[in-house]
This record gives C-alpha cells, structure tokens and sequence, in this order.
C-alpha cells in the first residue's frame, strides 16, 4: 500500500477513535482535559503574536507553569476529597463558590435564573464569582477541576504579560527574571491552584497595566484594546473596587507625571477640595452611602449614619473577630487622625506579614519560605524602583499609583495576616518587575568587580 494511503488512513482511523472516545467519555472528564489542550494552545498564541522574538524561553516557561499548576490542583483536589484537613486548609472559600455555583446551575437547566441578591446556602448571598462557577457548571456538568485549571490557566498567563511589561521597560534580563518569579512564586503558585478570585484578578490587573505601557511606547494595536475590554469586564465583576482603584491609577498616571513636581500638590489639593464640595453637596441624597456601602460590601451602612472613617473602622473590626491571624484589634481609625496614625503599622503588616516568629497556622507555616524570600529581595525592589524612578516615571506611574492605593486600603482594611496575605498577591507581578530589574544591576555589578 502507498505510504501517503497509509498516512490518510492512520489519520481516519484516529479521527474516529477519538471521536468514539470523545463521544463515551463524560463531560466531567472530558472538560478538563480539553481546557488543558486548550490552554496551551492559547500560551503559543498570545507568544507568538506579542512576543515571538522570545517564543521558545517563554512558551517552554508558560507551558511547564501551567502543567505544575494543573498537577498540583489535581492533587490537592483529590487530597482534599478523603481528607477533612485539607478541607479546611486549601478549599474553604473555593467550597463556597462551587457550592453556590452548582446551586445557581441546576436551576438555569431547568429555566429558573435566580438573582444576585438571593441567599442560597449557608455560605451567604451569591455573587458574581459564583455565577462564574455556575456559567462553567452549566457548561461542563460538576467538573470542579474545569474551574481549578482555567485559574491555572489564568496564573500561568499572568506570566507572559509580566514578562512583555518587563521587557518593554527594562531589558530581556530583567523580564526573564520577572516571569520567572511570577511563576515559581509560592503564594501566587497556590492561590493560581484554587476556586478563588485572585488568579483571574491579578491576570486582569497586568493586561491593563500591560496595555497602558504598550499605549506610552505607541505599541498598543487591536489586540491590546481588545485585551483590555476583555480585562476590565471580569475584574469589574470580580473585585470591582480594584477595578475601580486602577482606572482612578491610570487618570493620575496620565495627569500628574507630565506635571512639574510642585503643580502635583496644587492639583491633589483642588481634587481634594472638590470631592469634598461633591461630597457635601449630595450627601443629602444618600448616595455617597450607597456609593461607599457598595464599596465597602456592607448592607447595613445604608441605615446607619456614620462617617466614612467611622466606616472603616467597622468593616476593619469585622474582619477581625472570627480571625486567629487577627493583628491589631479594637484599633482606633474612627478619625482621620487614627486612620493616618494606624497607616504605618498597617503597611508594614501588608508587605511583610506573616512574619517568621509568628508561625502559628497552618498557612503562616507554608508561607515561612515565601516570607524569607521577600525579605531578601527587599533590597531588589528598592533599587530597582528608584532606578525607574530616575528615567522611566512616565511608563510606570500607573503601577506606582495602583499599588500605592491598594496598599493603603489593604493596610486600613484588612484586619488579618491571613486575608492580607491572599489579597496582596495582585501587587506582587508589580514587586517582580521592579525587583528584577534590581537583581539585573546588582548581577551587572557583580561581573564588574569580578573583572577588575
């Protein structure tokens, strides 16, 4: 028989194999390994279309990210089924979501749509993460694992924008260095494993930032305002006041740097003044509070007349009585005096906690490495943020101003060494890209005296 025969009829024979195999094989498993193949076709794409200089450092990078992260949640997920341990350590928020979400899914199957303010469970009122995880259900039937790896897939793709950023501004080394970290991370590894928010978030984060750098260096095409509407949907959804937080970061990030130094001052201070005179105007209306209720995700602000700060303080409170990692309680933020005498300890709390000597959970256990790690990296960061301070300020003011707000609320807000520990992980691609760029001179340095 001709080769070329043999070939067309290898291909037929397959092509029905896998369609018989497709065909018998539930959708519960079938979804997730689709998902799979599906992602790393994705990776090759957005490489070779934004970075194909780089393809074969990237792609073998993003693709061996990805597969570790679809490894890991598989086993903590099959772990977690015969064990009440892991139960309570890895799948606590993550239950909630899917609890929900099967919920929200059996009804759409057979015609009723319930609404986002319905409790459904004992888990609360449902969301828009929880309606993501029954647009999935729905799809795939009760494949827990589709949800795993699409967030796996979101971590693994925040590593390719991490790396175009890096490169546009810095070098190659550095942006190598930089995805590199962003893959590797622990905590950012873990949360990527996870039905939680963060992985989608932070992968929303970078595009935008991604595509507001491309924008200053006049490289920003269809593609990217495509990304970016795409980003900012699911980010608005899932974390709406980060959503918020970075296009008020990306107004500062055009204004303010193509102002001299001392006209930054004037044009806070008439911001300032002018919020305040929008604010007591339509105070009276009751939308300012529905405004800061939505903001701060608490029903009962709409019948209580407190100040924002008074505000603050309660949701702050909140957050720490049910907390073991609880740090500050009964803290004294009901004045702009207390909120501002507070910010210190609370930013340190937000950047270096959990600290070594306070490993008394599970999770500060696990976060013990990590926690090393930053602290020798710290010096990386700072010398790479003032190197691109010096020359480079218009490019990354936008990540400046971002991480700078989240900081201030993570620091006010949050009550627990635990929360803070997740919800900053939308600020660490950030730390990597100044950081790498520290680790790139300090070895650029290094070579010199070796030389000498």
């Amino acid at each position: 028989m001709d080769k070329l025969v043999e070939k067309k009829l290898f291909i037929v024979i397959f092509a029905l194999a896998l369609g018989v195999l497709c065909g018998i094989t539930p959708i519960e498993v079938l979804a997730p390994v689709t998902i799979i193949l599906v992602g790393l076709g994705i990776g090759a794409l957005f490489i070779s279309l934004l970075s194909p200089e780089s393809f074969r450092f990237l792609y073998i990078l993003y693709a061996v990210a990805f597969l570790l992260r679809v490894f890991t949640a598989s086993l903590l997920y099959f772990i977690y089924s015969f064990s009440e341990w892991f139960e309570g350590f890895f799948m606590r928020d993550g239950l909630g979501y899917s609890i929900n979400g099967w919920w929200i899914a059996q009804r759409w199957l057979v015609g009723i749509f319930p609404s986002s303010g319905e409790v459904v469970t004992t888990t609360g009122t449902i969301g828009p993460y929880d309606f993501w995880n029954a647009a999935v259900y729905y799809i795939t039937g009760r494949s827990p694992l589709s949800i795993l790896f699409i967030n796996c897939l979101a971590g693994a793709l925040t590593i390719i924008f991490v790396y175009l950023i890096t490169s546009q501004l810095f070098n190659k080394k550095a942006a190598r260095i930089a995805s590199f970290l962003t893959a590797i991370w622990p905590s950012t590894f873990l949360w990527s494993t996870q039905n939680l928010k963060e992985p989608i978030v932070t992968l929303c984060v970078i595009v935008i930032i991604w595509a507001f750098v491309s924008m200053r260096n006049n490289r920003l095409g269809f593609l990217g305002l495509l990304l970016t509407f795409g980003a900012f949907i699911p980010l608005y959804n899932f974390r709406n006041i980060w959503a918020y937080m970075l296009v008020v970061a990306v107004a500062l990030s055009l204004l303010l740097p193509n102002l001299k130094p001392i006209r930054w001052l004037i044009v806070i201070l008439l911001i300032s003044l002018a919020g305040s005179a929008v604010i007591n105007a339509i105070e009276s209306f009751g939308i300012v509070r529905l405004v800061r209720m939505y903001l701060l995700k608490d029903i009962t602000l709409l019948t209580s007349d407190i100040s924002i700060f008074e505000e603050i303080e309660y949701l702050r409170n909140v957050r720490t009585m049910a907390s073991r990692s609880a740090f500050m309680r009964g803290a004294e933020l009901s004045s702009l005096k207390g909120c501002l005498t507070f910010l210190p300890i609370g930013l340190f709390y937000t950047f270096f906690a959990p600290f070594p000597w306070q490993m008394g959970t599970t999770m500060q256990l696990f976060a013990f490495p990590e926690s090393i790690a930053w602290y020798c990296m710290v010096p990386f960061l700072v010398r790479g943020m003032r190197l691109s301070f010096v020359k480079q300020w218009r490019q990354i003011s936008v990540m400046i101003f971002f991480a700078g707000i989240v900081s201030v609320l993570l620091a006010l807000i949050e009550g627990n060494v635990g929360t803070i520990f997740r919800h900053r992980c939308v600020l660490w691609p950030i730390i990597f890209i100044f950081a790498s760029l520290g680790i790139t001179k300090w070895r650029q340095d290094s070579k010199k005296r070796v030389n000498i």
